[in-house]
Order: structure tokens, then sequence, then C-alpha cells
């Protein structure tokens, strides 16, 4: 178990593998079904808040206070690289549903784009003013959607790094936001106490 708050958990797609993060500054991966450990990963220097799994369940994404991302092959737990470039806590993560990109949203108001699998920087998407808390892919991997402490939903065509839209109904932070499988819908949930579901359009 962690020894302090379990902040972010990610299942393997397909697979057979949970990864939590936590503020022990531990990364650890487990067999769900059987109830036990695999392994724990070294983690962040600073509390963990962010995991992702890449789509092809080999790469495990951890991010947090350090303002770092790191990847680990999750079959044998090494790591594979750190990615800087944001200037304060990295809060969200997320894959590209083709697994070409990382997408991570951090407390410095931005949204940066990685190109996997190496996590070169790709793009800087800049346009909230206040912290990004959330960010999700569209299913066809085209838009991505962030949530902020603004109390705004943006769209962005991100290969373009052109904001493409804004969404205002939430009074508050907006915590959270994830589109349905079939990508017609999108889901946001705010401090305001509501979830809204929006129509989704590319």
């Amino acid at each position: 178990r962690h020894t302090d708050s379990v902040t972010s958990i990610a299942f393997q797609p397909g697979g057979k593998i949970l990864a939590s993060g936590s503020a022990d500054l531990k990364v650890k991966l487990w067999d769900f079904a059987a109830g036990s450990e695999i392994r724990t990963l070294p983690g962040n220097p600073q509390p963990i808040f962010a995991m992702a799994f890449s789509p092809d369940g080999k790469t495990v994404a951890s991010a947090g206070q350090d303002q770092m991302i790191q990847l680990w092959d999750a079959a044998n737990g090494a790591e594979l690289a750190t990615l800087e470039g944001h200037s304060h806590i990295i809060r969200s993560l997320a894959f590209s549903p083709d697994g070409r990109f990382l997408g991570s949203g951090s407390f410095d108001k931005s949204i940066r784009i990685w190109e996997m699998p190496q996590g070169a920087p790709f793009k800087t998407l800049s346009g909230h003013s206040d912290n990004v808390l959330a960010v999700a892919f569209h299913p066809r991997g085209k838009i991505l959607a962030s949530a902020s402490a603004d109390g705004t939903i943006k769209l962005w065509d991100f290969a373009a790094g052109r904001e493409i839209g804004t969404l205002d109904g939430h009074g508050k932070p907006v915590n959270s936001v994830a589109f349905d499988s079939s990508g017609n819908r999108m889901v946001t949930g705010s401090d305001d106490g509501t979830v809204r579901v929006w129509e989704a359009k590319e």
C-alpha cells in the first residue's frame, strides 16, 4: 500500500494492470484482479497528481508537483524519459487515441502537447486565465478539451495550436472533462456542484 494520499489512478487499456500515484512520491503497478502489487516505481521527487496509460498499454506517464512528466515502461518499470517544460504543478495527463501525443494540463495555465514515443515538445496551448485542471482528447483524435479553474472549458485544434471554442456554463472551477466513446457528447464536472453534458462536434 501507499504511505500517503493516493491522488491518481489509471487502468491499462485492455490489460490487467492498475497504476496509482501518490503523495508518498511513488508510482505503484498492481495486478488488480489478484489484488497484488507488481512493482513500485521511484516516482517523481515530489507528490504525484496525474497518471495515464498509453492506448497500447506499454507506457505509463506520471506527473505532479515537480513540474515534470516521467514516462515508464509498464512491462519492466524502466524509466523511458523525463519531459520538462511546465513551470508549475501538472494536474492532468491524457494520451491521444492513436498514442501519438500526450497532453498535459498545469497550474501554469497552459496545456502542452508532447509527441510520442520520445516525448518531444510539439505545441503549447495558452488561453486559460487560471489553473488547467483536466484535459481530454476527442475519440477521433483531432480535438483536445481543457477544463480550468477559470470556470471555462476550451476546445483546441491541438495540431494547429489553435483555440476553436470556449464553453462557460459553469460558474466555478471545472475539475473534470471527458468525452463519451462516440465522441458525440462531452461531460464536465465543476465546483458549482453540477455535471454538464455538452453536444460535441468536430
